[in-house]
């Protein structure tokens, strides 16, 4: 399981760097957003409730049709056959889990290429 911080990052003032963290391990990710994907993020990590954001149907219909979210994986998408696979950026699939408390994963072969080890 990850766990999400942020900070300002980039070299403008609107993006943010969002480290996703391994719970147990020593390998992190970072993420650089752009505003647009920036301002949902901050706002659920920030408790606020931003009306009503791009992802929040989604949750709706999930939540209407009974089909509980167990998990977010940000993987890299490249052993996918298409078969019930919802693809996203990850700050798309990491905003609604982080509103709905869902665990938040990275596969391993995302980690083992591009994550760096905490020194």
């Amino acid at each position: 399981m990850l766990e999400v911080t942020t900070t300002p990052g980039g070299g403008q003032e609107d993006q943010r760097i969002v480290v996703l963290r391994e719970a147990d391990g020593d390998r992190r990710l970072e993420l650089l957003l752009e505003h647009y994907e920036a301002a949902p993020l901050a706002g659920v990590m920030g408790g606020e409730n931003s009306g009503f954001p791009p992802y929040a149907l989604l949750l709706d219909l999930l939540r209407t049709m009974r089909l509980p979210v167990e998990k977010a994986v940000i993987d890299t998408g490249r052993n996918s056959d298409g078969g019930g696979d919802l693809r996203a950026r990850p700050s798309d699939a990491i905003t609604p889990a982080l509103r709905t408390d869902t665990p938040i994963y990275a596969s391993a072969e995302l980690l083992d290429r591009t994550g760096a080890t905490l020194q």
